[in-house]
């Protein structure tokens, strides 16, 4: 049995401003220096491995604050680490190739940036019911995105 094929973990590149503190040469014209740190995110797989996750940033409210420096941490996401209400949660998502979604809304926007490959954006073409928990929408509507889309979806149903 093969593995399935994933991208390398990506690389999260934190600058923050450093303290300016007490010095003696400090004057109304000074600004802060600059920490940059480099990190290594660690990939958790979710949905059986076909999906595999790197948090990279939450924060509980927006606008997100520019306080601090150094190891920030993460503020917890609820449920499937997916939707932060009224707060910002940014992952990177890699998707196995020939894996498939099923249909559901996330009540957040979601900015999606496609690196490589292909990913077929699955909606409802028009209004629909739910009844027993199974939209009526019928057959979905394919849209593709390729490497270099950015897709952003507001608040909708998809897969």
């Amino acid at each position: 049995m093969s593995s399935i094929p994933h991208l390398a973990a990506p690389r999260r590149i934190t600058a923050s401003n450093l303290p300016l503190g007490e010095s003696s040469t400090a004057t109304s014209y000074s600004e802060p220096g600059v920490e940059v740190l480099v990190d290594n995110l660690p990939l958790e797989p979710i949905l059986g491995g076909a999906l595999m996750r790197a948090r990279v940033a939450s924060s509980k409210k927006v606008p997100t604050s520019n306080d601090g420096h150094g190891n920030l941490p993460l503020d917890e996401v609820p449920g499937m680490g997916i939707v932060l209400p009224g707060g910002l949660n940014l992952y990177y998502l890699d998707i196995a190739p020939n894996s498939e979604g099923v249909m559901h809304r996330t009540t957040s926007t979601d900015y999606l940036v496609v690196l490589h490959g292909t990913l077929s954006l699955l909606t409802p073409p028009g209004p629909f019911d739910m009844i027993d928990g199974q939209g009526t929408y019928g057959e979905p509507v394919e849209t593709r995105c390729t490497s270099g889309d950015v897709v952003l979806q507001r608040g909708i149903m998809h897969a």
